[in-house]
């Protein structure tokens, strides 16, 4: 199985909460952990995940045999505050990576391979009681960020004058957390892949967005 390592430095024990305050919270399950004195740059934390009696030098530290890239700064927190490896013989698949089913579109990524973005509005909600005691739904906290964002971009250019353009940091960053409701993916890793680039991402997104909404913003010159 090809996948990924996420190297932690200065981390020299196993912490169930490294991830989350790394900003990676959806990698937390499954993972294993162990304890490094040679990484990327020193000592740390190696986090990676296996199927059952899966075993191998993939998930120990081989700089000659791997590229560790250093994690960018996202949200508030630092550069380099994790590393991802992955082999340079194997990089990972859509297959090797996938721990979820949400429904949706699929599309032909950079690297060759089929991915497949979930429907934004379809994802899973939670019942809350307003004061009133009506109820709503509401997306469930993993995924609340992300439809918030969509649901921002949506009213943002509902009424917009044609030649408003989405920036493609916004476009790209959609489509990157889209990913990550099925497949266990970094920001670093997208980029390192290679998955989108100018001429792919119009169609993911308007698939992500929802139709209806995406030829709106089409219509009034968005995107």
């Amino acid at each position: 199985m090809s996948h990924f390592m996420i190297y932690v430095p200065r981390q020299l024990a196993s912490d169930a909460t490294i991830l989350e305050r790394v900003g990676l919270p959806d990698l937390v399950a499954n993972v294993e952990m162990a304890t490094t004195m040679q990484g990327p740059d020193g000592s740390g934390l190696l986090c990676f995940w296996r199927e059952k009696g899966e075993f191998g030098k993939h998930f120990l530290y081989q700089p000659t045999e791997q590229t560790w890239i250093p994690a960018v700064p996202y949200d508030g927190l630092p550069a380099a505050r994790y590393f991802v490896g992955i082999q340079n013989d194997s990089p990972p698949t859509p297959n090797d990576l996938r721990y979820a089913n949400h429904p949706g579109h699929s599309f032909v990524l950079g690297n060759g391979q089929s991915w497949t973005f979930p429907l934004l509005g379809m994802l899973d909600r939670a019942f809350k009681y307003r004061d009133d005691g009506q109820i709503e739904w509401e997306p469930i906290m993993r995924f609340k960020r992300l439809c918030e964002t969509a649901e921002n971009i949506r009213l943002q250019f509902r009424d917009s004058e044609e030649g408003e353009i989405i920036p493609l940091e916004t476009v790209v960053d959609v489509l990157t957390q889209a990913l990550q409701v099925n497949y266990r993916l970094t920001r670093e890793l997208v980029s390192h892949l290679e998955l989108f680039h100018t001429g792919n991402i119009r169609e993911p997104f308007w698939a992500a967005m929802g139709i209806q909404e995406a030829l709106q913003l089409e219509e009034a010159g968005a995107i």
